[in-house]
């Protein structure tokens, strides 16, 4: 899977978190922003239901998490995780 870290918009993710804490590299970076995003994105599998199926690339992602404020499984809530893991040390 090609993760296409430039495509994410770390700016609306984290707003979307309620974050606005520091962006650097450090454990305690990362515990903020994995506490804010599981109390932001909640488990929903409504897709799944509507037989519509499950996107793990980023732009889908991006948009059901980010953009149309909705929850997904775990492993997408994980996979959003990663990506804004990747760019924790860009400004937003």
């Amino acid at each position: 899977m090609t993760w296409d870290i430039e495509k994410l918009d770390l700016g609306a993710y984290l707003t979307r978190l309620g974050y606005d804490g520091p962006l650097t590299p450090t454990a305690g970076t990362l515990r903020a922003v994995h506490l804010a995003h599981v109390q932001a994105i909640p488990f929903e599998n409504l897709d799944v239901l509507l037989d519509r199926g499950v996107r793990l690339d980023l732009g889908s992602l991006q948009d059901k998490l980010v953009t149309g404020g909705r929850g997904g499984y775990q492993i997408r809530r994980q996979c959003s995780g990663v990506h804004a893991g990747g760019q924790a040390d860009q400004p937003a």
